[in-house]
Parts: structure tokens; sequence; C-alpha cells
């Protein structure tokens, strides 16, 4: 009886200090790193690390965070992720997430650092209903704050460079959105992409988001008439930005024009062209903007007949914030699979802009990068850092190392494992969410030429518990030498 009353008391002591004290214990872990890419006779750079906040609003524990970080004189803060509590605050009436959001400004618009403050998205940052997710990205802009949403920017900090990108990491299970691959049938290559319970896109990346006035003509197919096929234009999807135009049809539903992030008016939405499966169909999209909107255009046939002389649909859209320009895209929904082939993007002025034949065989085409795998845009990002300046990458989630190591990324900050959140004495962390295995759940790795860095993030989820495993906010001084 002795025996147990001490176990169940050592239990109790444990819960309590998992629940009350090691939750609000942050640990401000400092690291320095040396590269011959930043100079010795320079000041060394600070970067302040937070991740997975999970924030429902702001409470003592965010205030002691921030006074914290504002004594650490940063001259730069970077969040890897999960800025709030839950995906579910995206999903829905987006009143929903406003008092949230609001709380989320008031956080990062009180921390202080000489070059900024700079964020990747994690799980938890957006949803598959990603139209909402656009707020997360205007609030931030709004304050000045940089979101790297498979983007990257070169900084100058202290007279040093620093190539600095980040990545989305929605983390949809892979029947929520379907990868878009090489196919061959009948000796032709294609991209195909295969069942998808909600939508799958993919996009061609662009670094300047400035196609505009152009023609977009290809062909695609179906396999199911429970299946969705489509093309985006004047896309900003591949950057993060729920925001396109779009031609969609269904065996259920004509082709017809619809929009995220805008509203369309006109009367020809739709063309009388229902997909048959198993047919390529061409299509071929006119989109020009004018001062005070933008006008769109299309006609789509099967393969097998002449190309209509009138365009079959028309649209526009005149709201103030009318889409001026942007990238093409493809979209899928829905059982079978998906076909796209002989995709041309050509300008008013007579110059190519795209010609994309997939003829190369089973490689995946270079610059498409899909909506649910975001370490596609890692080898585009990269591949313009220069190869002397000290590069970056944030990704919320650890398992992007295996494509960032390939490009020789210095150094690859991330979050989304919580180090477990609850660590047990000589085997650590009892659940593991990451590809990489529970070795690397929290801490510092060399990966070749690669450093990673997984933070223990900052708040909790599911169980709001801490055992060993106590909130982190991390600091590098980044100097030059070896």
């Amino acid at each position: 009886m002795k025996k147990l009353m001490i176990i169940f008391l050592t239990l109790l002591c444990l819960l309590i200090w998992a629940a009350f004290i090691e939750p609000g214990w942050i640990e401000t872990k400092q690291i320095t790193l040396y590269s011959d890419k930043l100079s010795p006779d320079l000041p060394g750079i600070r970067i302040v690390q937070l991740s997975d906040l999970h924030l429902k609003n702001i409470s003592k524990f965010e205030k002691k965070i921030i006074k914290k970080v504002n004594q650490l004189d940063a001259d730069i803060i970077v969040f890897t992720g999960d800025m709030f509590y839950s995906f579910s605050y995206f999903e829905g009436r987006a009143r929903k997430l406003e008092p949230v959001l609001k709380h989320a400004v008031d956080f990062v618009s009180a921390l202080r650092s000489k070059n900024g403050i700079f964020l990747c998205r994690g799980n938890n940052d957006m949803s598959d209903q990603i139209e909402n997710s656009n707020r997360y990205l205007q609030a931030m802009q709004e304050i000045g704050v940089q979101v790297l949403s498979n983007k990257a920017d070169l900084l100058s900090l202290g007279g040093q460079k620093v190539y600095l990108a980040g990545v989305d990491f929605p983390e949809f299970s892979k029947g929520e959105a379907a990868e878009f691959k090489p196919a061959v049938l009948n000796e032709n290559t294609f991209l195909q992409s295969g069942p998808s319970n909600d939508n799958s896109y993919s996009h061609y990346y662009t670094f300047e988001d400035s196609w505009q006035n152009y023609i977009f003509q290809g062909k695609i197919l179906i396999t199911d008439l429970k299946g969705g096929i489509g093309l985006t234009f004047y896309s900003h999807l591949h950057k993060g930005w729920d925001l396109f135009y779009r031609l969609r049809g269904s065996g259920e539903m004509p082709f017809n024009f619809s929009s995220h992030g805008v509203k369309l008016t006109g009367s020809r939405y739709e063309a009388r062209v229902l997909p048959v499966p198993h047919t390529w169909y061409n299509f071929k999209i006119n989109v020009e903007t004018l001062f005070a909107e933008t006008v769109m255009k299309a006609k789509i046939w099967p393969e097998y007949e002449t190309e209509p002389i009138q365009w079959q649909m028309e649209a526009y859209d005149t709201s103030a914030f009318h889409i001026r320009s942007g990238t093409i895209g493809l979209w899928s929904h829905g059982k079978g699979e998906h076909a796209f082939d002989d995709l041309l993007v050509e300008g008013k002025n007579g110059d190519t802009l795209l010609c994309e034949n997939f003829k190369a065989g089973l490689i995946p085409p270079s610059h498409w990068v899909d909506w649910n795998y975001a370490d596609k845009a890692i080898p585009l990002l990269f591949q313009k850092a220069p190869p002397n300046v000290y590069s970056i990458l944030l990704s919320h989630s650890p398992d992007y190392i295996t494509t960032a190591e390939k490009y020789n990324v210095n150094l690859v900050l991330s979050g989304h494992t919580h180090g477990g959140q609850i660590r047990l004495p000589f085997f650590g962390a009892p659940l593991v969410r990451i590809s990489l295995g529970r070795r690397y759940m929290q801490g510092l790795f060399q990966f070749e030429n690669t450093l990673l860095y997984v933070n223990r993030g900052l708040g909790t989820i599911t169980l709001p518990l801490r055992l060993l495993c106590r909130p982190e906010i991390t600091v590098f001084d980044l100097r030059g030498g070896k």
C-alpha cells in the first residue's frame, strides 16, 4: 500500500509539474554557428526563432514571450509555423478567424527586431478551404511582416548578406490533395493527378508575378464522370495566396468560369460542353487586363473536332481588386485520373511564356509546385541563391531537410514536433509525427553540408502538458569563420 501511495503521489506531482509549471517555464537557448560565407571582420548576425505558439488569445504567457524576445536585440525574428491553435479557424465562416487573427496581429506587432519579422506557415495556419487563409497573409502584410510562403528574400544584415526562404506546410493527407506526376500512354507523356477528396492544384512557378495579357491553351482529359478538371490563370496560389481565375468542368457540370478571392460578372460563364471520360479536350483561354476590369474568354472542344470560331464563354472582373497578372496552373478534384498536356502560354506580343509538352520522360517537370507538396518549391527557391551567400530555409516540418540538403542550404529552421511535448527518460517522445524519426524531434543536426535545427515550440496542442520538454526561444548568433 505504501509503495502504491508513493507511486500515486509521484505521478500526481509529475502531472502538476507537466500541467502548471513546465508549460510556462520558457527556455532561451543560445547557439553560435560559424560559416566562411560570413565575414569575421563584420558583426555577427543574431536570429531569434519562435515556433508553434498555437495561439488562442493574449495571456500572461504570450506577454512573457514578448518581453523575453524584445530583450534579445535580434537582427531578425523568424517564426517557423503554427501561429494558430488549430486549422479549424480557417474553415467555415471568416468571422471565426477574425478574433484570433487580431490576437496574432497584436502578438507579432509587439515583437521588436532591427530588420523585421519573417514567417513561414505551418499546418495549423491554413486549411483546404484556403480562401480564408488570405486573411492571415493580408494581416501580416499590413503590419510589415513578410510571410515567406514559397518565397525568398536576399537580406542585408549589418553589412552581411543572408538568403532567406520559406515554404508552406499544409500537411493534408494523401487522399485530400493529389500529387501531379508524369504518366505515359501510347508513347505520349503528360502530367497526371489521381483521385482526391478535395481540391488539388499544381502551378507553374514564376518568381515575378508579371505574366499579363496572354493566351493559355492545351488539352485535358478525365477518366471518371465524378471527377472534375480545370485550369487556373492569373493565379497567385504558388505563393500562398488563394487568388485566381479558373476554367473547370466535370461529368456533372459543363465547363465554366469560376474564381477564388474575387467576384466575376457576365452572362456567359458556361460552355455547353460536358466532359466525356477518356476523351482529350482542347482548350484556349484569353485573359486581358484593362484599366477598370479583367476580361476572360474561353473555348473548349473535343480533340477530334475543329476549333469553334466563336468564344463560348466570356466573363469579367470589374471589382476594384481585380487580378491584373499571374501564372497558370492545373486543378483536379474527385474520382479517376486527370491528365494535362501540350500547355502553351503566349503573350499578346507573340512571345512564348511557356511551352510544356512533358516529353522529357518520367522525370518530374521543373517549375511545377503542387499545393500539398511545397518541398517542390525548394529547388526553385535555391537555384536563385547566390552560392557565396549564407542561406536559410524556414520549414515548419523538419522532414523537408531531405530536399533542402540536396541544394546545399546552409541552415534549415523547423518546428512542428514540439520536441514531443511529453518526453520520457531514456526513451524520448512517445509520439513521433515526422518521417525522420524520434532522434530528430528536437535540437541541432548535421546533414552533409546542411544544418537542421528543430525548435521545441512555445505552445501545446491536444494535451496542455509539457514534461522534460520546456517551451523554447532559440537565439542563433551567426559569425564568420570556420
